[in-house]
């Protein structure tokens, strides 16, 4: 059978020619080209191309030995064997014959099984590496396109995910991708009320499976901020479209929160993220938030829970959050930094998210990165941000009675908003009318309905058991009503706000100390003493009217 390679036969002596040929014609080998001297050697290498050849060492004017190094460099990408024929016999001039390019070497008279075994293993190793070089094309040519894709992909990433400019001032970012693309997404976003939205989080894994839901969170977090609503509208929101669009063995760990525009007070949700760290400016003292939810599109929307709690932060402060790449970092023992560590690093002077993530490079033994890895540094000082609130120019007064049915609707304060805000003015104020609706509806139905003791909350176990009690009790609530009024006050600048409800009432004055002494919890009435110009309690606390203005 014959066989395709071609052999060039290099010899001045036309015999030795002769012979080799026909020793490769028997053993199959019919595509034989002949070259008596080495400069005809180089051009038939050229022409040709052959894929082995059979070289003389000893030849007038060009020896193989000068030949060689000539033809190599002729296809220097590919493997192209060079047998030498010599009849030398010193070790020396057989050494020289593979320094100078030589793969092997025969020595004459031939020895037909020798060379045609010789000639087998080098096609074999010829074939193998024109193989290689043929992937490594194919792989060169996946490159090029996947570079392409990455930087369309970088290109669109860049356009969705961004970052308020204007808050970049308060908000101190910094980022690390574990590959080339991040599932941890940090977005911020000034709101219509003057105020700021953020939201810090991290996707299942990282790479670009990962970095896919930062564009609908992306998307969906910069629509739903533009509207001003609130932060529990916006969780409920991005955990139905991420159960509908992750598999089920990948969610999205996040913080979402919202922050006036003294830049003081926070409304924040925690799902499956780290603590948020808060260092005072007085004392230098960090306190832990722990989060109390699961992370995004894991729950059903009849399951999931969109409370949030409310941070009131002093000027100065600062918030630290941060994803479960930086609290995963390793030192040479296998020690995780923890978020003992992260703590130890905040407490130190003038610690922003930049200066955490260098000492948690320090802290790393290991050049390369687990997990994407995300820290926000917040500093709690007023926003410059400019807006404008139009004047309310169609007043209205809202009245309804809420019954245990409708006070069982997980939407009622939703639907109470996107009513009240269904007319233009009032857009720039949703957040916090959706915020102070809330509060006082549930202080209603807690204390004056369901009749539940806020010391409850004060311990770990107890702030379960509180809302487990919440829920049965509600469950069973068949008689009782809370009556709603909103009607914009005379002057046209403000909403004025009455919760009346049925219940037996309480002691307002203890309910005052209360909430003074844990306005930092956002219990009792203490956001709404914030949000609101003026409140007021009467009939023995089981009427609240709140004044919430418009342009301030």
């Amino acid at each position: 059978m014959p066989l395709s390679i071609k052999i060039l036969i290099v010899d001045d002596d036309a015999l030795n020619r002769f012979l080799l040929r026909h020793m490769l014609e028997q053993e199959g080998y019919h595509n034989c080209i002949e070259a008596n001297d080495g400069a005809s050697a180089i051009a038939a290498c050229q022409l040709h191309a052959p894929d082995l050849v059979l070289l003389d060492v000893i030849m007038p004017d060009m020896s193989g030995y000068d030949v060689a190094p000539k033809i190599k460099a002729l296809s220097p990408e590919q493997y192209l064997p060079i047998i030498f024929i010599t009849s030398l016999e010193d070790k020396a001039a057989l050494v020289r014959c593979l320094n100078v390019g030589g793969d092997d070497f025969v020595s004459k008279p031939f020895d037909k099984l020798v060379l045609a075994a010789k000639i087998r293993a080098h096609t074999r190793i010829r074939h193998l590496g024109q193989h290689i070089e043929r992937q490594n094309k194919r792989l060169r040519q996946h490159q090029i396109a996947m570079d392409r894709e990455h930087t369309i992909v970088e290109h669109i990433f860049n356009n969705v995910v961004r970052r308020s400019q204007q808050l970049e001032q308060y908000f101190d970012v910094s980022a690390s991708p574990a590959a080339q693309f991040c599932g941890d997404v940090c977005l911020h976003t000034v709101s219509p009320d003057g105020g700021a939205y953020y939201l810090i989080g991290d996707f299942t894994g990282h790479g670009l499976a990962s970095a896919i839901g930062v564009l609908p969170v992306s998307r969906t977090f910069n629509s739903i901020t533009q509207q001003g609503l609130p932060v529990e509208q916006i969780v409920r929101q991005l955990n139905r479209i991420l159960l509908d669009l992750l598999p089920a063995d990948m969610f999205f760990a996040a913080i979402i929160g919202q922050v006036n525009d003294t830049g003081t007070h926070h409304r924040l949700w925690q799902g499956g993220m780290p603590a948020v760290l808060l260092k005072s400016a007085t004392t230098n003292a960090i306190s832990e938030y722990d989060s109390a939810h699961m992370a995004l599109g894991v729950l059903e929307d009849d399951e999931f829970d969109d409370s949030c709690f409310s941070l009131q932060c002093a000027v100065d402060d600062e918030l630290l959050m941060f994803t479960d790449g930086l609290v995963e970092v390793t030192d040479e023992n296998g020690q995780m930094l923890g978020e003992e560590g992260v703590k130890s690093c905040f407490a130190q002077e003038n610690m922003r998210a930049t200066d955490i993530y260098n000492a948690a490079l320090q802290y790393r033994h290991s050049d390369t990165q687990a997990d994407d890895m995300t820290v926000m540094h917040f500093h709690c000082k007023a926003l410059s941000n400019q807006t404008i609130t139009p004047a309310v120019t169609i007043p209205f007064d809202f009245s309804a009675q809420l019954q245990p049915e409708q006070l069982r609707r997980p939407e009622l304060v939703s639907e109470l908003t996107d009513l009240l805000c269904a007319q233009e003015s009032l857009k720039g104020i949703k957040s916090k009318l959706f915020t102070v609706l809330s509060e006082l509806l549930n202080n209603a139905l807690e204390h004056g309905l369901l009749n539940l003791d806020s010391s409850l909350k004060s311990t770990e176990s107890g702030f379960s058991q509180y809302y487990q009690l919440r829920a049965k009790r509600l469950a069973q609530l068949d008689s009782g009503q809370i009556g709603v009024n909103v009607r914009v006050s005379d002057n046209n600048d403000a909403l004025i706000i009455t919760i009346h409800d049925s219940g037996a009432g309480f002691d307002t004055r203890s309910l005052s100390a209360h909430t003074e002494s844990d306005i930092s919890h956002g219990r009792g009435l203490s956001l709404i003493y914030h949000l609101c110009r003026q409140v007021e309690l009467s009939e023995n606390g089981t009427k609240v009217r709140a004044t919430l203005a418009l342009n301030e």
